[in-house]
């Protein structure tokens, strides 16, 4: 359970947090592999055993909540349910950040606002954390609507003139 809330932590800034990804998913894989394991061997000593299925059922009703963790953080993930989450609780500090015109490097909400640009009305800022290789993300507060997408800089719409920054820079 510790293992999905990490990720659905990690999974709540555009582009997820890279450090959060870069400790759960091995965390997970081991965690898999150490069920499966442990179901496979207590199948095989089951039927070796030929213990009754309702005996067998009754035993394995705790071994279904790895798999049920499993599908639920991975059916949150799909919807984006942790970033829209997040953006909710967080959209009324944004907004303050927009009438204030901050430009320093600073907490909104749930988010680590860095780099602030201001250009016409609009603003941006990256989530300190979610930089990647050549790649940044973030969030666009763009009134007037999104620029037209280039190569490297795009914009995905998140809530009214709200919307969601990913940049490359190669």
């Amino acid at each position: 359970m510790l293992a999905g809330l990490a990720i659905l932590a990690g999974e709540s800034a555009p582009g997820g947090y890279a450090i959060v990804r870069m400790f759960t998913l091995p965390a997970c894989l081991v965690i898999g592999t150490a069920w499966f394991v442990r179901l496979a061997v207590g199948l095989l000593l089951a039927r070796h055993y030929r213990r009754s299925f309702r005996r067998q059922l009754a035993r394995w009703r705790p071994w279904t909540v790895p798999p049920m963790v499993a599908l639920a953080t991975i059916g949150l993930i799909c919807f984006r349910a942790p970033l829209y989450v997040t953006f909710w609780l967080s959209r009324g500090e944004m907004e303050d950040l927009v009438w204030r015109k901050g430009l320093m490097d600073q907490w909104v909400g749930g988010y680590y606002a860095e780099h602030i640009r201001w250009s016409n009305g609009s603003m941006r800022f990256e989530v300190g954390g979610t930089s990647r290789l050549l790649q940044s993300y973030g969030f666009a507060y763009l009134p007037s609507g999104p620029p037209p997408a280039t190569l490297d800089d795009s914009c995905e719409p998140l809530g009214g003139p709200w919307y969601v920054w990913h940049v490359d820079w190669w």
